[in-house]
């Protein structure tokens, strides 16, 4: 068909155009990151990546009535990172503090540098969504980032700086003994660790 000269035509919806106008009432405005001087230079380049490129606290954050992030950054807040609320895909995003419960608080910095960079170490492996993270991003980063991204993470203190004794929880483990295995952490178990020999299973 040959082409025709055709005008566009003037939109008609012009209430809803200007909705947009009121969105900066609930988005913060942007704004440079800026580096600490009296800080380890390295710690600061890991908080540049966890706050912004690798913007962690989208899935480690929880989050209000209205799903927004309860702190965005260190300084709003020691709801940042201290762990979701919001199932993903049905998994709950863990705490990235200091909490020996349910956080990084038993992890060194080195085994956390190994488990950001090949999502496993002695103490764990990834699964779930994180899994898709270390595969198609934290793999790639270098060694140094990596590191600073570990150091970042390794400094912040638990949620309100309390400790909280980890409970026993074995009910996963009676259920495999007894041949359920709909539970997920039993289904986690069943896809990546029954075939391993013994030796390999312990920790796990």
């Amino acid at each position: 068909m040959p082409p025709t000269r055709t005008p566009t035509s003037r939109g008609r919806c012009r209430c809803a155009g200007r909705w947009r106008s009121g969105r900066g009432i609930f988005a913060p405005t942007p704004s440079d990151f800026v580096a600490n001087p009296q800080v380890d230079p390295v710690l600061e380049r890991g908080r540049y990546l966890v706050e912004g490129l690798g913007h962690c606290g989208a899935c480690h954050t929880p989050r209000s009535l209205t799903m927004q992030e309860k702190a965005l950054s260190e300084s709003e807040g020691d709801d940042y990172l201290a762990g979701s609320n919001a199932p993903i895909d049905g998994w709950v995003a863990s705490s990235l503090r200091g909490e020996n419960r349910d956080g990084l608080g038993t992890w060194s910095e080195a085994e956390l540098a190994e488990f950001l960079k090949t999502g496993r170490n002695d103490k764990s492996v990834v699964f779930g969504g994180m899994s898709d993270v270390v595969e198609h991003s934290l793999q790639y980063l270098s060694d140094d980032d990596i590191t600073a991204i570990a150091r970042y993470l390794k400094s912040l203190p638990p949620r309100g700086g309390k400790q909280t004794p980890a409970p026993v929880e074995d009910s996963v483990a009676k259920d495999l003994w007894k041949g359920n295995d709909s539970k997920t952490g039993a289904a986690l178990y069943v896809d990546n660790c029954r075939r391993l020999p013994p030796h390999r299973r312990r920790g796990l």
